[in-house]
């Protein structure tokens, strides 16, 4: 029998909350894996052949920012992901929930940017090759070195597309597809399940079940999430189950190269860089045609299209709050979203969970 204390941290800048409405921070994929997987995959490795991961007592600590049950709630819907024995295993004896330290610095979107490459790299530890095998002699162009190239065996990749490894390892996982005429460039990460059609990507992520193309640049994309016509993603966060319309364009440098800015809710937060671009929440959904500014944060379940009423035009803003509706922050009314949630998830197969729904259903209500 082997103990274990996991440590997980929750506590970021609050211009991350549109991605973290419906899950922590530590649950949000930031290279090959997030944070919990990480942890994961660590213990799995620390084990002996006789040692099976049923037998490891694990003490769960979570710095957290904000009410406990919050976690709770997660780790019940989720915990099959987490591999625990059982609910009661983690529900009666290995939870220790601490609140937010002060010597704890605050993730910021910019640092998540910012490590794509170094996460990606030091996560390809953890792959093995009978997974992903080396392809001796590929159809497909290759530039760089042929063990920087990770591609599942089951990914189908077209002969007439181009991937580079010189600037870092390239990842496609498991039933991906990758047409004629894309580019790879890595850093990269392509999450399973994933179509990517006449795509220019590098150092990205892409969570599971992704459609993507166009132009991609240092991002990260959440699972279900749609950015797959013409038009620049650069710099930016975009979260689960986002749409992005056609021609959809963030941003990421300002005319004067100057540091940009972020603003949530009424408070404004530095990045600290000169190159960011947007921050996408969970559910969004833009109009074709949308162009973002530097810095701009688009809050969970919104539906961002420009808004023109008797021959007035509203500009598009810093910050829409949770659940704006066109560029003059209309509300999305909640049965609206609701069956429109049902609608987009049943083209993938998926259904929302009970429990989400009446998270989402309490949040619109605080929102209000």
């Amino acid at each position: 029998m082997k103990n274990n204390i996991i440590e997980l941290y929750d506590i970021y800048e609050p211009t991350l909350l549109p991605l973290l409405r419906l899950k922590p921070l530590f649950a949000l994929r930031t290279g090959i894996f997030s944070e919990a997987e990480r942890v994961l995959l660590k213990l799995k490795s620390e084990q002996t052949k006789d040692t099976d991961l049923l037998d490891i007592k694990n003490e769960l600590k979570i710095h957290i920012s904000r009410d406990e049950n919050f976690y709770k709630d997660y780790l019940h819907i989720h915990y099959a992901s987490l591999e625990t024995t059982s609910e009661n295993y983690i529900s009666k004896n290995y939870i220790n929930i601490k609140a937010k330290t002060s010597n704890i610095q605050p993730t910021q979107p910019a640092e998540l940017i910012a490590n794509i490459g170094k996460n990606i790299q030091n996560d390809v530890a953890f792959l093995s090759r009978e997974e992903f095998p080396i392809i001796e002699n590929p159809e497909f162009g290759l530039e760089g070195d042929l063990t920087d190239l990770w591609i599942a065996s089951s990914a189908k990749v077209s002969p007439h597309a181009v991937i580079d490894t010189r600037n870092g390892p390239v990842i496609i996982d498991a039933n991906v597809k990758i047409s004629a005429f894309s580019l790879i460039r890595g850093p990269v990460y392509i999450g399973p399940d994933s179509n990517i059609d006449r795509v220019f990507i590098e150092n990205s992520i892409t969570g599971k079940h992704a459609r993507l193309g166009g132009e991609i640049s240092n991002s990260i994309i959440g699972d279900f999430s749609n950015k797959h016509h013409e038009g620049f993603l650069g710099h930016s966060l975009v979260g689960d189950w986002v749409n992005l319309g056609a021609l959809t364009t963030t941003s990421d440098l300002k005319n004067n190269y100057g540091k940009i800015r972020l603003q949530f809710e009424q408070t404004n937060f530095d990045t600290k860089t000169i190159k960011f671009g947007s921050i996408i929440g969970d559910h969004v959904k833009t109009a074709i045609g949308t162009m973002l500014n530097t810095g701009t944060i688009i809050d969970f379940g919104s539906l961002i299209f420009t808004t023109v009423k008797n021959e007035v035009y509203y500009p598009h803003r810093k910050y829409y709050s949770p659940f704006s509706w066109g560029s003059d922050v209309q509300r999305y009314k909640f049965d609206r979203f609701t069956e429109d949630m049902k609608i987009i998830m049943a083209r993938r197969n998926e259904k929302p969970d009970k429990r989400i729904l009446a998270l989402i259903q309490q949040f619109f209500g605080e929102t209000n």
